[in-house]
């Protein structure tokens, strides 16, 4: 029983590593007018890490606000873009991202 839970959480974070890439790919489309599919997968992946972890260590309102920093320097270091712009595109995809989780969430239960 517990190798299908596991099974389910891998899957859970696959299907939510790709669709924020879909949004970090469609922001950065519209914000930079540039992005690969790609690109947007390792930002996602990078983004998903490094946010996570950020929240992990940081509770509460500031590990929140620290994970979307986050976002942003991810997307302008791998866009090679200012902070203004990637934090466009780092916020959009944050927003879209824990909208999406919460409702992967609310299915799975």
């Amino acid at each position: 029983m517990a190798e299908f839970q596991v099974q389910g959480e891998v899957i859970r974070f696959l299907v939510a590593w790709v669709v924020a890439a879909l949004f970090i790919h469609f922001a950065a489309k519209i914000v930079l007018d540039r992005s690969s599919f790609l690109t947007a997968l390792v930002v996602a992946l990078v983004g998903v890490v490094l946010a996570v972890l950020v929240d992990r260590l940081i509770d509460g309102w500031l590990g929140d606000v620290l994970a979307i920093v986050t976002w942003m320097l991810v997307c302008a270091l791998f866009y090679r873009t200012s902070w203004l712009k990637g934090g466009v595109v780092g916020l959009v995809a944050w927003v879209l991202f824990y909208l999406v989780t919460l409702l992967i969430r609310m299915l799975a239960d």
